[in-house]
């Protein structure tokens, strides 16, 4: 039966397979298909939840799903409906046409039941594991739990042993975002980010302002390079984390900072504070006035 209001599907693979089937001989295929290296095929039946495909119509999800289900990958058939701005109602579609469907209200960011009653003796998430991401990001996410999970900050993990530990290449995963640095907040904008983005934009304005007030007693070369690398190198090596905090717990604001900085309307004001005063301190504009 049609749904009257049409939302859209995604398959989510968590590492099964059909009984009878060898997960040595389904390494090659299911790799071909996500176009990855074999090498990353154990962390695709390690058991954490995946997001292979999303967006997807009824009729090419189904023949996908039938596809997989094929050559013995047991993967999950969602449906995925917006109701609110953040909120979705997913639930998964049965394979049987007799099995009942299941709805259940989830965070699109930490999967997380929104119609469960929250219990008192209930842990909070330490590792990202049920996050439904993509392999590029899993690698990546699995690098930040393993430095402490969403119970750290930054500053927590960067000490944290296992990350003295890690690799120059580990290091920079979790460390610098080439899409972060190229394109700055609107990476940010893309990614659900706006808060931190527009107080990221204002910390990077109230720095040019002071590199203004700086103008004429330091090299015109270290002036300009500054200028120029500020937002890319701010936004570049926050992104991962960033996007890691959002996905797992939904922050939308840093942690730690004061209460006045979850309003959007104070991070609004801040903003225009941050550019009047970047134009108020311009050099060019100082010159011009006098």
């Amino acid at each position: 039966m049609k749904r009257a209001v049409m939302g859209t599907y995604k398959i989510v693979f968590k590492g099964q397979i059909k009984d009878g089937h060898n997960k040595e001989k389904l390494k090659a295929p299911l790799c071909k298909f996500l176009k990855v290296s074999i090498e990353k095929a154990d962390i695709l039946f390690s058991g954490k939840a995946f997001l292979l495909k999303k967006g997807l119509s009824e009729e090419t999800a189904q023949k996908l799903h039938a596809s997989l289900d094929k050559i013995g990958l047991v993967s999950h058939l969602i449906y995925e409906e917006a109701v609110t701005e953040g909120i979705t109602t997913q639930h998964e579609e049965a394979k049987s046409s007799s099995a009942q469907r299941q709805a259940i209200s989830h965070c699109p960011h930490c999967g997380g039941d929104l119609l469960k009653a929250p219990s008192m003796n209930e842990q909070p998430n330490t590792t990202s594991t049920n996050v439904e991401v993509k392999l590029s990001w899993r690698t990546v996410f699995d690098l930040f739990d393993r430095m402490g999970g969403p119970s750290a900050d930054l500053t927590q993990m960067k000490k944290s042993e296992t990350y003295q530990n890690f690799t120059f290449s580990q290091k920079m995963k979790v460390n610098f975002s080439i899409w972060g640095f190229v394109f700055v907040q609107f990476y940010y904008f893309y990614r659900g980010m706006w808060a931190k983005s527009f107080l990221l934009i204002s910390c990077t304005l109230i720095i040019m302002g002071i590199l203004n007030l700086l103008h004429g007693t330091i090299s015109a070369t270290l002036y300009n390079t500054a200028n120029v690398l500020i937002a890319p190198v701010l936004f570049g090596t926050l992104a991962k984390y960033d996007y890691y905090r959002l996905k797992v717990v939904n922050e939308k604001m840093y942690k730690g900072l004061p209460e006045v900085f979850s309003n959007g309307f104070v991070i609004f004001l801040l903003f225009v504070a941050s550019v009047i005063w970047v134009i108020g301190t311009d050099p060019a504009l100082t010159e011009y006035i006098q």
